[in-house]
């Protein structure tokens, strides 16, 4: 149970959401997708650039998904979300798979599976390297299966949950792969963990906090609002730190707001998360969840319910220490469209 200090602490810092100015940050929406895993196999001669490369290296990559736009959809139902171009990254050992762009961006192909046909993700790049003498343009490919069909939930790019776990066991895989410009294998990394975080949809990102990292909000389960199964994912976060979770309908963007630390990125009618067992700790863990009544969304003056096309802003203040002393720092935003 909180103290009655901590407890007017908390009421103190709310008050001043309500009154808060925000200036909106206007950023195109995107998706991290990365993962990580480790080299399995390489052929018996692999071209100068990678000669160094050998099983047990480490493998790595992200994708940026731009969220900006909906997703073409392909001739198979399945959908072709755009990619933006500062990504993907994708390192094998100590290199880098250099991508070869012609034609702009490549999609990440997603394909939600009708029972029993598992949901995929894929995506695939050309890849410039040198090959003795002369450059030579091969390919990288990106994949992931999953046989139990959870990773979303619609026939739209859902929020995993995170970090996905590929277990060969239950029929999950994901690999990364490098091929000649023949098309044969030359490197398979097999990965462990992949995780598609789409936190950053509303671009309004904190600072470091005093685990050194940026505190971070996901959602988990179901944008379907008829669904009402969706919860906020904090992690990153200091140990042992009291905090709460705030909503809005409205973007916002305030730099320290009332002398604590981060940036404030909600404006307009917030409603705070504060009712029995809302306010939590981090634990030992670092992490606090939150499940969301999206029929009984708390605002300034009570309570309301969303409905399917609404977006919905949301975001964790948490207590934090800093050189200075005892603070507050907010986590990113989350920006959810439900449907």
């Amino acid at each position: 149970m909180l103290r009655t200090s901590k407890t007017r602490t908390l009421l103190s810092f709310i008050s001043l959401l309500a009154v808060a100015p925000a200036s909106m940050a206007q950023t195109e929406p995107f998706g991290l997708l990365d993962f990580v895993g480790q080299v399995t196999s390489v052929a018996p001669v692999l071209p100068g650039y990678f000669s160094d490369i050998t099983v047990g290296d480490s493998a790595w990559g992200e994708i940026h998904i731009d969220l900006s736009a909906p997703p073409r959809v392909g001739p198979g139902g399945e959908l072709l979300y755009t990619t933006l171009d500062e990504t993907p990254r994708f390192f094998l050992g100590s290199r880098i798979l250099p991508r070869e762009s012609v034609t702009g961006p490549d999609p990440l192909t997603v394909t939600d599976g009708l029972t029993p046909a598992p949901d995929t993700l894929d995506y695939q790049m050309s890849v410039s390297y040198w090959d003795g003498p002369q450059m030579v343009i091969g390919s990288a490919r990106f994949s992931f299966l999953d046989i139990d069909g959870d990773a979303w939930s619609s026939p739209t790019l859902e929020m995993l949950p995170f970090p996905l776990m590929p277990n060969v066991t239950a029929g999950q895989s994901g690999t990364l792969e490098f091929l000649d410009p023949n098309g044969v294998l030359l490197i398979r990394a097999t990965l462990s963990t992949i995780e598609l975080d789409l936190s950053n949809e509303s671009h309004c990102m904190p600072p470091l906090n005093s685990t050194g990292s940026p505190g971070r909000l996901t959602g988990l389960g179901s944008r379907v609002f008829s669904d009402n199964s969706f919860s906020i994912f904090a992690d990153r976060l200091p140990q042992g730190s009291f905090g709460l979770f705030i909503t809005s309908a409205m973007e916002g963007h305030v730099v320290n707001p009332g002398g604590n630390w981060g940036v404030l990125c909600l404006s307009g009618d917030i409603g705070r998360f504060f009712g029995p067992g809302e306010v939590q700790s981090s634990g030992n863990t670092g992490t606090m969840q939150l499940a969301v009544d999206l029929t009984n969304l708390p605002t300034s003056s009570g309570f309301t319910s969303i409905s399917a096309g609404e977006t919905r802003y949301f975001q964790l203040w948490h207590r934090d220490s800093t050189p200075q002393g005892p603070s507050s720092i907010f986590t990113s935003s989350l920006a959810v469209s439900f449907q």
